[in-house]
């Protein structure tokens, strides 16, 4: 598990580094507010609007984690279910209407995005920003284009 940090630079995008966390500490041990470096939050909008991002930039959705109003991970039946609707509505609809689906629809918040790139590596983000990637992948140079985007939290 990797850790993502956004470190403002004046008023522009912020640069993003990636920390190991091998000790698996809270992602809110990372941050430094006096230093500009924070944990970017990723609620359920930011990561239907990674995954939008994504979609239009050539990566695959594998899936969402589906968690409910007590941030426990919902049966992999309903899961799967939440997560083709949610897919299918990022594309025809908009990050509004999905993040409004899971809301109303079924009461949960997405808390990660599984990606496959088109050249076959994996990609998993996490709410406050826990990622796990492809060694090869560079999830800072993804994040800074998807930021560029979509200005998530």
């Amino acid at each position: 598990m990797q850790q993502v940090l956004m470190r403002r630079v004046g008023s522009g995008a912020p640069r993003f580094d990636l920390l190991d966390n091998p000790k698996n500490l809270a992602p809110l041990a990372f941050e430094k507010p006096r230093e500009g470096v924070r944990v970017p939050r990723l609620g359920t909008q930011d990561l239907l609007a990674i995954a939008s991002f994504a979609t239009r930039t050539g990566y695959r959705i594998d899936g969402f984690i589906i968690e409910d109003r007590s941030f426990t991970r919902v049966s992999d039946d309903l899961e799967e279910t939440v997560s083709d609707a949610l897919a299918k509505t990022l594309e025809e609809e908009g990050v509004f209407q999905a993040a409004v689906l899971a809301d109303e629809t079924w009461d949960v918040y997405v808390t990660g995005v599984k990606l496959t790139t088109a050249d076959l590596r994996t990609v998993t983000l996490l709410r406050q920003g826990a990622a796990r990637s492809a060694e090869s992948f560079d999830i800072r140079q993804f994040l800074s284009g998807a930021w560029t985007a979509v200005h998530f939290s």
